[in-house]
């Protein structure tokens, strides 16, 4: 196709405290190889000054403001709200597209009208390590299961591929999709707001559909970096949001009587690991020098704070479910 026969695409990024990368994700989008796009940076109440970055690049950037931070789904439904294009391409202020990407996308997407919302292969910022491949719905998971995760990529996952849900990292949605379902579901604030749209997409006769060679690397979690116990309350509180607004009551019945035993699952699971290492470090000193530190540490972290921090934002969550059904009007 040429230029003009091309569809426009609005690329919306929602910024929150962004200074350090923002800059680097405007400037990936703007270096597109595809021609016809409009770039809107939903500023999500920032207090770092963040939003002054997109001046720089007025009028090809435009900017919206939030007086305050009011989640992922609202702020990007803010953009959304003005955009003009055949296709919305959400992008994080954390994730730097590679040239190719957005035509990727619209290459795959102009195939079959019945592809609604398309998703990346991404990468770990700098390296060829899958983060994301498309998903596969599990329930049960504590985490999203992403195809791939934490794999180097050999070309294991070079098909284009109908899948469960795309990342909402780069998630790519065809207008016609919003037209018929509505906008992101604004009560989830962070995480699963994602999974619950190619959810209702799918429900309603649309395709999901992973492009391997729209590549996307992404900083993962610096939007968190800070609060990681509230990150994971809010995932774990999702995920039973997810479940209990989408599935029958049987299946809602079936999950939730599980979830006491996973909390004490993964709050013992964090305790023996802690046990299990210390005796490790106790008896082979000279093989967890040979690790670098850094690495260890943060692998200590994950594998005893962190699961355990898993543990009490799932015990949160369920207990704050339990009184929004009971207190709710």
């Amino acid at each position: 196709m040429s230029s003009p026969e091309l569809p426009l695409v609005s690329v919306i990024v929602l910024n929150y405290n962004g200074k350090d990368i923002l800059e680097d994700c405007i400037i990936a989008i703007l270096n597109s190889n595809y021609p016809r796009i409009e770039v809107i940076v939903v500023d999500n109440g920032s207090a770092d000054g963040s939003h002054m970055i997109v001046k720089k690049y007025e009028p090809r950037v435009k900017l919206i403001r939030s007086l305050r931070n009011i989640g992922y789904s609202a702020g990007n439904n803010l953009g959304i709200q003005i955009a003009k294009g055949k296709y919305i391409f959400l992008v994080n202020n954390d994730a730097i597209i590679h040239p190719d990407c957005i035509y990727e996308l619209v290459k795959v997407a102009s195939s079959d009208t019945r592809i609604g919302v398309l998703g990346c292969k991404v990468y770990y910022k700098g390296t060829r390590i899958i983060q994301h491949a498309g998903g596969k719905l599990n329930l049960s998971a504590t985490y999203l299961p992403h195809i791939g995760v934490f794999e180097e990529d050999r070309g294991q996952y070079d098909e284009i591929s109908d899948v469960d849900y795309v990342s909402g990292v780069a998630m790519m949605i065809r207008r016609e999709v919003m037209d018929k379902i509505g906008l992101l579901d604004e009560f989830y604030f962070a995480y699963w707001e994602d999974v619950d749209y190619c959810f209702r997409a799918r429900k309603a006769g649309f395709r999901v559909v992973y492009v391997p060679n729209a590549i996307i690397e992404h900083h993962e979690g610096f939007s968190w970096k800070k609060k990681p116990l509230l990150q994971r309350f809010l995932f774990q509180r999702n995920r039973l949001l997810f479940i209990l607004k989408n599935f029958q009551n049987k299946e809602v019945a079936q999950i939730f009587l599980k979830e006491p035993y996973r909390i004490i699952q993964l709050i013992h699971d964090g305790v023996r690991r802690i046990f299990t290492r210390s005796i490790q470090h106790l008896f082979n000193q000279e093989a967890y020098m040979k690790i670098d530190q850094n690495q260890a540490k943060c692998c200590l972290e994950l594998s005893t704070v962190g699961v355990i921090q898993w543990g009490i934002a799932l015990m949160a969550s369920y207990l704050w479910l339990l009184g929004y059904l009971l207190f709710k009007k």
